[in-house]
C-alpha cells in the first residue's frame, strides 16, 4: 500500500468491479441502517471504519470513481485524526520499494 502515490485508474477486471460495487453496497447499507447523525458507517467512528480506511486509500490511489455518498464517507475517514496521523506518518516514511514507484508499479 502506498498512500504517497496516485495513478490513473487501471483497467479493472469484472471481478474487481464486482468487489468495488460490493464494498459500495455495504457502505450504503451501513449508513442507511445505522449511520444516524454521525458521518461514519455506524454513526460514530468504529472498528468498521478503521478496517475500511485502507480501502479508502486504495480507491484514491487508483482513482476509482465512487458515488457522492461514498466520496463524502471517504473524505470523513481521511479527516479522522487517526487516519490523518497515519497518512502523515507515511509521507515521512524513508523506505521506498522501487518496483511500486514506477508507472508499471500499480500492484
Amino acid at each position: 500500500m502506498n498512500v504517497r502515490r496516485n495513478v490513473p485508474m487501471p483497467e479493472l477486471s469484472d471481478e474487481t468491479v464486482a468487489d468495488i460495487n460490493r464494498i459500495l453496497v455495504l457502505w450504503a447499507q451501513a449508513r442507511a441502517r445505522h449511520g444516524g447523525t454521525g458521518p461514519f458507517l455506524f454513526g460514530q467512528w468504529s472498528a468498521a471504519d478503521m478496517m475500511y480506511a485502507p480501502v479508502v486509500t486504495r480507491f484514491l490511489t487508483y482513482s476509482i470513481p465512487v458515488p457522492p455518498f461514498a466520496r463524502q464517507y471517504m473524505s470523513d475517514v481521511l479527516r479522522h485524526a487517526h487516519v490523518a496521523e497515519w497518512i502523515e506518518a507515511a509521507q515521512d516514511e524513508p523506505w521506498v520499494i522501487e518496483q511500486y514507484e514506477g508507472e508499471q508499479g500499480t500492484a
